[in-house]
This record gives structure tokens, C-alpha cells and sequence, in this order.
């Protein structure tokens, strides 16, 4: 069976300008063109045209799709569950997003700018309630109600941006001092190796929670970090 474009279209849910786009990519041709330039299109292109849009809610982009078709699929296997933990981060973050605004909704006393920022500082300490233990948490509201609470995290942003820069050369000297360096801090509040490496635990995993554009680390950083972490400090290397 063949299909006029206009009927491919429709029949595919796709628009006529979508369907040159794709050709324009190399993604998916006309079957043929006839004399006056009428596009027309098979069973076989249909068949194609449902893969990719099968794919795409798949969240997988043309480029992908297309290096996917080009080698008849062999590596789709191998990144869905990188796709998957796509999925899953931007469920996290229209999650947070609705509850982020609604919370701005809800402060119609302050500015935008400020309800949202008030409203990512009740998101984190949500967080912390729900996933630290009593003691843990009010050791963390003791640390965050001194005066040097916001020095303490600019100094904390510092060092993990440091660590960002060592690791992206690789350099485990310079990945090991920053994690001392952002120990120290708690240590410095008279709080246990235990506690202060639990405490960084869940401060990483609640930014990864967090927006993309407050994220500090990513995910492999995160891990890297953490990984690092349980080795004990030296109060000698801050």
C-alpha cells in the first residue's frame, strides 16, 4: 500500500513539516517522488516512521534514533538503563518542580524570587528531617542556626566545586583534600567521623534530588565522593 504524505501524515500523527525534517536528516525518505514532486510513502516507511515515534517517548533523541537504525538497533539494549535513570530524574524533578511551586503559590506575602528561595530551603530541610536520624538532624539544625551557617556552606560549595576540578583531571590528591576540607567543617562542630560522613551523604544525595541548576555535582562525582569519604580525615591535611 502507498500513502500520499498528506495521508502518511495523518496516519502517523506527525506533521508534513516534521516528515521533511527527517528526510532533510537522513532519518526517514519518501518511498518515492513522483514527476511533479508528490512525496509518497510505503508499508515499510510507515513501519519506520512508528519505530521512531515509538523511540521518542522512549525519550531517545533523532540522533540517537538514527545511529540506532543505522545499526539496526544493536546498542539500544545497552543504554536503556542509562535511559531509564533519564526518565527517572526528570520525574524527580517535575516532582520537585510542582511541589516548589505550589509552595510559591502558597508565600503570595513575599517576591517570587524570595518564596522560591525560602521554599528550596524548606525542601532541604524536609529532606534532611525525613532521612536523618533525631539526632543527626538536630545536630544539623544546631550547625545551620550559628552565625557562620552561610559561611560554612559557601565554604562547603567551594571545596565540593574543587573537587569537581580534580576529578575532571583525575587528580586523587586533589579529590582527597576537598573531601577533608568539607569534613573539616562539621568536625569543626565537635560532630563524629560517623555523623559528619553521613551528614555529607545525605547533603549530596538531597542537591542530586534538587534542581539541575542548584546541582553541584553529578551524578558519578556523587558517587566518587562519597566513595572517598569513608577514609578517615587527618586534621593535618585541611
Amino acid at each position: 500500500m502507498e500513502y500520499s504524505s498528506s495521508e502518511f501524515a495523518s496516519i502517523g500523527n506527525v506533521t508534513k513539516k516534521t516528515l521533511r525534517h527527517y528526510d532533510k536528516i537522513g532519518l526517514l525518505s519518501p518511498s518515492r517522488i513522483d514527476d511533479n514532486g508528490y512525496w509518497y510513502f510505503d508499508e515499510d516507511a510507515m513501519n519506520r516512521l512508528q519505530i521512531i515515534r515509538n523511540l521518542q517517548v522512549l525519550g531517545f533523541s533523532l540522533r540517537e534514533i538514527k545511529q540506532n537504525m543505522e545499526s539496526d538497533f544493536e546498542q539500544l539494549r545497552k543504554v536503556i538503563a542509562k535511559k531509564k535513570r533519564f526518565v527517572d530524574e526528570q520525574i524527580l524533578q517535575l516532582q520537585l518542580a510542582k511541589r516548589l511551586l505550589k509552595n510559591v503559590e502558597n508565600k503570595a506575602d513575599l517576591k517570587v524570587v524570595d518564596a522560591l528561595a525560602v521554599s528550596l530551603e524548606e525542601e532541604h530541610i524536609d529532606w534532611y528531617k525525613r532521612n536523618l536520624s533525631d539526632e543527626q538532624y538536630q545536630l544539623l539544625l544546631g550547625m545551620m542556626s550559628k552565625e557562620t551557617a552561610s559561611n560554612d556552606h559557601e565554604r562547603m560549595v567551594g571545596y565540593m566545586k574543587e573537587f569537581k576540578k580534580a576529578f575532571q583531571k583525575s587528580n586523587q590528591a586533589g579529590m582527597q583534600k576537598a573531601i577533608w576540607q568539607v569534613k573539616a567543617i562539621f568536625l569543626d562542630h565537635q560532630m563524629s567521623e560517623d555523623t559528619t560522613c553521613q551528614l555529607i551523604e545525605f547533603f549530596l544525595k538531597s542537591n542530586l534530588e534538587g534542581p539541575l541548576t542548584t546541582r553541584i555535582l553529578s551524578l558519578k562525582e556523587v558517587v566518587m565522593f562519597l566513595d572517598m569519604t569513608h577514609i578517615p580525615s587527618s586534621r593535618n591535611d585541611k
